[in-house]
C-alpha cells in the first residue's frame, strides 16, 4: 500500500509539472531558454543528448553504459585517431561542458562514473524525441493495450515495476532499432513465446 501510494504521488508531481510547463509564463519562457541551448547543440551532440531521455526520472546513468549503447545506435561518428568510445567520451563530456548533462559521480582520477538528465531537460528531451519519431517512452501505469505498442518511432523504452507486465502477441513497431526495458518486467513474461524477431527486422539493440 505505502509503495501504492508512492507511486501514485510521483504520477501527479508529473503531471502538475507537466500542466505548468504548458501554462506558468515563466517556464514557458524557460522552456524557450532550453529549446535554444538544444539547438545550439552541435548536430553529433544531439541524438546523444536525446538517447539519454530513455533511461527513467533522476536515474544515474553509468558512463560506460551509456558510451557502448551510443556505438551500438549508431550514434558515434568517427574521427581519425580515436576509436569509438573515445569519441563517445569525448561528446559525453561536452554535454557535461554544455551543461545538458550533470555529473553524478567521478572516479578517483576525476573521469565521469556516471551523469543525470536534470528533470525540465528530460521533460525537453522526451517531447522532442516524441516529435521526431527519435524514440518514445512507455511507462506500464499507462497499461499495456494493443494500441499501447503501436508506435512508428525508432527507440521504445519500457518503464515499469510489474513484473507480470507483457505486451500484446502481435505488438506493431516495423521501425524499431532499439527495445528497452527498465523496472522489474522480465523477458520470460514481455516474450513468454520467445522475441518475435521477424517483427522487428530492424532491432540491433535490446536491454532488458
Amino acid at each position: 500500500m505505502v509503495l501504492h501510494n508512492s507511486t501514485e504521488e510521483w504520477r501527479r508531481i508529473h503531471v502538475s509539472l507537466d500542466w505548468y510547463l504548458i501554462n506558468n509564463q515563466e517556464l514557458n519562457q524557460l522552456n524557450r531558454v532550453l529549446m535554444w541551448s538544444f539547438n545550439e547543440l552541435p548536430y553529433y551532440l544531439r541524438h546523444c543528448f536525446l538517447y539519454c531521455s530513455v533511461f527513467p526520472d533522476g536515474s544515474a546513468i553509468k558512463r560506460k553504459r551509456l558510451i557502448r549503447l551510443w556505438v551500438a545506435e549508431g550514434l558515434i561518428e568517427e574521427r581519425d585517431g580515436l576509436t569509438m568510445e573515445e569519441v563517445a567520451e569525448a561528446n559525453l563530456k561536452e554535454l557535461v561542458f554544455q551543461s545538458v548533462l550533470w555529473v553524478k559521480d567521478k572516479n578517483e582520477s576525476g573521469r565521469i562514473k556516471s551523469c543525470r538528465v536534470h528533470d525540465i531537460m528530460r521533460k525537453l528531451a522526451l517531447s522532442m524525441a516524441r516529435d521526431e519519431r527519435f524514440s518514445v517512452v512507455r511507462r506500464g501505469s499507462q497499461g499495456n493495450g494493443t494500441q499501447w505498442w503501436c508506435t512508428d518511432a525508432r527507440r521504445l523504452s519500457i518503464h515499469t515495476t510489474n513484473p507480470q507486465f507483457s505486451p500484446p502477441p502481435r505488438p506493431k513497431m516495423p521501425n524499431l532499432h532499439s527495445f528497452s526495458v527498465f523496472g522489474e518486467a522480465i523477458f520470460s513474461q514481455l516474450f513468454p513465446r520467445g522475441m518475435p524477431s521477424l517483427r522487428f527486422k530492424l532491432l540491433r539493440v535490446l536491454e532488458l
